[in-house]
């Protein structure tokens, strides 16, 4: 995958309002053993999420170094395609089990903890949407 350098999500509720306060979860597909799941922090006040690539081949090269068994992919391994997912309430509280559980290996885990247990996404419907994406797509805008 030809991952930019910076990825912008814009969100937006079915008004045009600009929506803050809200966590999305990017997937990778991977080529080999397991997808890697990446939780947004909160949209900001113009309903921006941005994702760096430096950040997540940091995750990626964490998931790697502590689950050995379980990935194999790096960024660049991974498929040239998305899945941008809108959190549900459940969801929220399963990734918050998930990173108390494993809070120790990842640097932003605290910071990732206040954005989950802040979100507003519970006043909107969850969904999927998979994207294409290659390096030349920086910015994605989500109608919720």
């Amino acid at each position: 995958m030809q991952f930019p350098e910076q990825l912008k999500i814009i969100i937006r509720d079915k008004n045009n309002k600009l929506l803050s306060n809200i966590v999305i979860a990017l997937k990778l597909f991977a080529k080999r053993k397991n997808n890697y799941h990446i939780i947004s922090d909160l949209s900001n006040s113009n309903g921006e999420i941005i994702f760096n690539k430096k950040d997540i081949e940091e995750y990626i090269n964490t998931c790697m170094d502590f689950f050995i068994m379980d990935y194999t992919s790096t960024l660049e391994d991974c498929k040239n395609i998305i899945e941008l997912q809108m959190m549900s309430n459940e969801e929220i509280k399963k990734a918050i089990e998930g990173v108390n559980l494993f809070k120790d290996y990842f640097r932003n885990s605290l910071k990732l903890l206040n954005s989950l247990h802040n979100a507003r996404n519970s006043e909107f419907n969850s969904f999927k949407k998979e994207i294409k994406i290659d390096s030349t797509v920086k910015i994605i805008e989500l109608e919720i």
